[in-house]
């Protein structure tokens, strides 16, 4: 046997050395998938992919169309909602939110409740139109779906609002410059 065939043998490993490898490896998967997801998520198609998400859970909540223009996520700075439009049922802008900003506190959430560190919500139009029959345009729009159980909220900022009500005899109402804070 010459000194060469020893190193052109296949290395044979013990099974609890291949048990090992094997399980390092389903554990440096497991932390990297995660990793992974939220690096994806910081990317332009991340955020394409998270916007197209929020878009369908809100249009589950309206029996009309809600479209999201823009999100930007951030795991350090939060979530940035821009230009929410929901139409009402006769098929034009009822609500229109400017941006909605949530800072969501990962520590909390995962301890127990989900919790929002911040929530501000900024430049909510909502345009009422009364119809003959007594109704509105956003009467029938919101679906009734399963509340969630608890959320905390530690702090909300609500500014900008504008509401105002249009009756069918051409009467306008209109309540502009609302907004309310709270800890």
């Amino acid at each position: 046997m010459n000194a060469g065939d020893a190193r052109d043998a296949p290395e044979t490993t013990k099974p609890a050395g291949r048990a090992r490898k094997l399980a390092l490896r389903a554990i440096g998967a497991i932390v990297a998938t995660p990793v992974l997801l939220v690096g994806f998520l910081h990317t332009p198609p991340g955020e394409a992919v998270l916007r197209a998400r929020v878009e369908k859970v809100l249009g589950e909540r309206v029996s009309t169309k809600a479209t999201v223009g823009g999100l930007t996520f951030s795991l350090a700075k939060g979530i940035r909602i821009e230009k929410v439009i929901i139409l009402g049922n006769d098929q034009k802008d009822a609500v229109t939110i400017d941006s909605i900003f949530v800072d969501l506190s990962l520590k909390k959430t995962f301890g127990g409740a989900p919790t929002l560190e911040t929530l501000a919500v900024k430049g909510v139009k909502v345009d009422l139109r009364g119809k003959d029959d007594g109704t509105t345009n956003l009467t029938g729009v919101f679906v009734q779906k399963k509340p969630v159980k608890h959320l905390v909220l530690e702090k909300i900022e609500v500014s900008g609002v504008r509401v105002s009500l249009t009756k069918p005899d051409g009467t306008k109402l209109e309540v502009t410059g609302v907004g309310l804070a709270g800890h």
